[in-house]
């Protein structure tokens, strides 16, 4: 006998809660020790972020579209490299491919939504984000521009989307923004800095991937 739709629903709903419990669950420790100041835990638990997150992406997306399966484990894999890359010029160029990824998946369904006019804080952003490292950059003024042109677009396209991929690609750049700023400007970081960048970065890729799983699912039963 076939299950309703609401149960239907509810079933998949409770798949995907299982499926994402491990990361989230990855995830709460390594804020938590990042708050607490523990380096060593939130260290040995971050590169099984990326890992834990891409295995119900998988399973979720598998059976509906190769071409996002390809492209988000491709931004995923990238997303980890950089979680685990030794310094900062090289998580900067691993996340800069994930943008890149996360880019071509926005677009596919961006392509007939137009971004909302609010978006324009993003270009503001990107302005004062320069404004600010720019004088403590030095050389790498370009390639951290570049980063953050590339980093802005994502969350641009990720405006004309879904919900989820909104709020997730603001928080992944309010990540970003809060990393940088410590990095180049020193005296910017704070108590409970390293907790709220890793808080605002985990919760960022988890709305990123579930408003894809949606946005997959909805392009995948709308009738032809």
């Amino acid at each position: 006998m076939p299950l309703s739709p609401e149960r239907a629903g509810a079933s998949a709903g409770t798949r995907t809660l299982l499926l994402l419990a491990p990361y989230v669950v990855v995830a709460l420790v390594n804020v938590v020790a990042s708050f607490l100041g523990a380096a060593a835990v939130a260290a040995l638990v971050k590169p099984f972020l990326m890992p834990l997150l891409l295995i119900p992406f998988v399973v979720l997306v598998a059976r509906r579209s190769v071409a996002v399966l390809v492209v988000g484990v491709i931004a995923l894999v990238f997303a980890w490299a950089g979680d685990i890359a030794p310094g900062f010029i090289g998580m900067l160029v691993f996340f800069l491919c994930m943008q890149l990824a996360y880019i071509v998946l926005f677009a596919r369904w961006s392509r007939t939504r137009v971004p909302p006019l609010w978006t324009i804080v993003y270009a503001l952003w990107w302005l004062v984000l320069v404004g600010v490292i720019g004088p403590h950059a030095g050389s790498l003024l370009i390639p951290v521009a570049i980063y953050g042109l590339a980093l802005g677009s994502m969350a641009v396209l990720a405006a004309g989307t879904h919900a989820l991929t909104t709020i997730g690609a603001a928080l992944f750049l309010v990540s970003d923004s809060l990393l940088g700023m410590a990095h180049f400007v020193p005296a910017f970081a704070y108590p409970g800095h390293d907790g709220v960048v890793i808080l605002t970065y985990t919760a960022g890729q988890l709305l990123i991937v579930l408003g894809i799983v949606r946005l997959e699912a909805e392009s995948h039963f709308r009738p032809r």
